[in-house]
């Protein structure tokens, strides 16, 4: 690893991501953090964001009628951290190689991993910040997450304008829009093609 972190500098990290977004995605990708280690992240990642998920569930739990509406996928916390680790995986893919498209310079998809895992970190900590608040403050929870998913995305566009060294917010922002987009046209193909089968199947 190129630079050690240190509690400051973890500190450091954190503000610079809230305030100076695209100097805290550069310094990650300065770590050159080996491969592995990411992979691992991403895995540590998805499984807190599905315990993270289980929690609200049985913090909150919904009444029948919605509780049918959610996918069985989403009530078995290990499919959920693994649809969770393979989403992460295609939209970084899908944002490294669409950025790239767009003429981005990220060198390689460490370059996208490194900065969207702790994006990720972050997310998770905000998550449960926000989960605790609904108890505590219910009625500012709506305020609060209105305001911070603008900021996340801000966040985002700006680690993806610095992992590929676009030097424009606005094409970064293009090249998230592109990549989410194509992600669920690839969706709507699978499962209606899926559904389709089904059908002739029955």
């Amino acid at each position: 690893m190129g630079r050690d972190m240190t509690a400051n500098h973890f500190k450091d990290l954190v503000r610079q991501t809230l305030f100076q977004p695209g100097d805290a995605a550069r310094q990650l990708i300065e770590f050159s953090l080996p491969r592995q280690w990411l992979w691992m992240a991403i895995a540590l990642v998805s499984v807190l964001g599905s315990i993270l998920f289980s929690a609200s569930l049985q913090m909150s739990p919904p009444d029948a009628q919605s509780a049918a509406l959610i996918p069985s996928a989403l009530r078995s916390p290990i499919l959920f951290a693994v649809l969770l680790f393979a989403g992460f995986v295609v939209f970084s893919a899908t944002l490294f190689y669409v950025g790239r498209w767009m003429g981005g310079t990220a060198e390689a998809i460490d370059d996208i991993f490194a900065p969207l895992v702790w994006f990720q970190i972050l997310r998770l900590v905000v998550q449960a910040i926000v989960l605790l608040l609904s108890f505590v403050a219910p009625g500012l929870v709506s305020i609060i997450v209105v305001v911070v998913f603008v900021w996340e995305t801000y966040i985002l566009v700006c680690f993806v304008d610095a992992a590929h060294r676009f030097g424009s917010v606005l094409k970064a922002a293009g090249a998230v829009i592109l990549s989410t987009l194509l992600i669920g046209i690839a969706l709507s193909v699978i499962f209606s093609f899926i559904a389709l089968t089904m059908t002739e199947g029955a």
